[in-house]
């Protein structure tokens, strides 16, 4: 009679951890795209188009001199 009411015991606590674990884990899956459409949100019009946090005119990728010394000229194809 003992050893049951302690197994019944152990099988609702078990219930009810697992119950809050699922909870949490739907939470956090529910607000994942919420916060990237929030962080989205305060970009400006440059930064979304470009789709950098910098705006992309001064990123390395695109400069002509090296990253220490940044004058803010874009490249040009062919060089020119």
């Amino acid at each position: 009679m003992r050893n049951e009411l302690i197994a019944i015991k152990a099988q609702r606590l078990l219930l009810n951890i697992a119950k809050y674990v699922l909870l949490v884990f739907a939470a956090f899956a529910a607000l994942v795209p919420i916060v990237s459409c929030v962080i989205t949100a305060f970009k400006t019009e440059s930064e979304y188009a470009c789709g950098t946090g910098d705006a992309g005119q001064n990123h390395p990728a695109l400069l002509d001199e090296p990253a220490g010394r940044r004058t803010g000229r874009l490249l040009r194809p062919g060089g020119f």
